[in-house]
């Protein structure tokens, strides 16, 4: 990927609210790993930024191959869209080699709540941006925030938390495709509630930093396993029992970490993970999928959790995890027993 796809937009963020900014114009807002002393205005790392401040970015996930977001639709009320980054591709909507979109300022945004601790410059600069704006929203005080954030999210996706050298850059190697012509992964859910609330952005960072700054422990019963992070048998014998193609129901009290024993056996390699989150007022699109308005005008059906696991397991293992199952309305579960069953090949 050309970086001054990025960069495209000389006019005025008229349509964002935002038209005392102008695309490509130069503040001396800079990332701290900037080494020009001036940021560019990215219209596509503005808007990702916008998206994420307003709360349209409504679901992420990350697995072993990459990360998802859906993000609600700037032009059709109600629409949603799902952009992702796999093994391969970074996939969009209307995404083309010499075309991007905001989307992929999001997903470097996902990858950055992925890995927190990693992306420590992009989130200290997010977090004066989100409380800039909840005080003052769109006007000119904002200016220097965002431009600063825009220019670290920049870095952090082009360089992760590299040094900004030919050796660590990912541009060359970003092949942008239309997510219209390729099937969404699955993946963990992620919490994207930082992106909005500062309170638990505060928490999520402070998590991170906690995490990175532990030192291993020279003596620890229960013994660990293998699976690094994780205290217990119960990991091993996940991995086990999924290995063997069985139905596995985990059981305890909240926060003792039956979520994370299955991030642990899941990314350890042997499949893909797609969760369902049983929660009040699961709707047919957060199960199995729904018609939904699009951007171009037109009505299509949006695959949801439980259909892109059907569909990504005709060619890889994949394991399909109901957080909460015992949130789920029966009528969901009717047709999930019915999957469950042990069927021929």
């Amino acid at each position: 990927m050309d970086a001054s796809l990025l960069f495209r937009k000389k006019a005025a963020l008229t349509e964002d609210g935002l038209d005392w900014l102008k695309g490509s114009d130069e503040y001396p807002y800079t990332a701290k790993r900037n080494p020009t002393g001036t940021a560019a205005v990215g219209a596509i790392l503005i808007r990702a930024l916008l998206a994420a401040l307003d709360g349209s970015v409504r679901q992420g996930t990350a697995d072993a191959h990459g990360v998802t977001a859906q993000v609600a639709s700037k032009s059709t009320p109600g629409a949603a869209a799902w952009c992702w980054r796999d093994a391969t591709q970074w996939c969009m909507p209307h995404g083309e080699p010499n075309k991007v979109t905001y989307h992929l300022g999001v997903l470097f945004i996902i990858e950055a709540l992925v890995e927190p601790a990693r992306a420590g410059d992009f989130w200290d600069a997010y977090t004066n941006l989100q409380s800039a704006y909840q005080k003052h929203g769109k006007t000119p005080v904002v200016k220097e925030p965002l431009v600063r954030a825009a220019d670290e999210l920049y870095y952090w996706g082009r360089y992760l938390e590299a040094p900004p050298d030919a050796s660590a850059d990912r541009f060359p190697g970003i092949d942008i495709a239309d997510s219209a012509r390729a099937i969404s992964p699955g993946g963990i859910s992620l919490d994207v509630t930082p992106l909005t609330d500062p309170d638990a952005l505060q928490k999520l960072l402070t998590k991170a930093s906690r995490t990175k700054s532990m030192k291993p422990r020279s003596a620890v019963s229960p013994k660990p396993t293998h699976m690094d992070g994780f205290v217990g048998w119960q990991v091993e014998a996940l991995t086990s029992a999924l290995h063997d193609g069985l139905n596995v129901l985990l059981a305890g009290p909240t926060g003792t970490g039956k979520t994370y024993a299955v991030q642990k056996a899941v990314l350890a390699g042997m499949a893909s993970l797609v969760t369902i989150e049983g929660k009040e007022g699961l709707t047919d699109l957060d199960f199995l999928g729904a018609i939904l308005p699009q951007p171009d005008g037109a009505r299509r059906w949006v695959d949801g959790p439980l259909l892109r696991a059907l569909r990504q397991a005709q060619y890889e293992p994949v394991v399909l995890f109901l957080d909460e199952i015992n949130r789920v309305r029966r009528e969901y579960l009717n047709l999930l027993l019915g999957l469950m069953n042990a069927k021929s090949a």
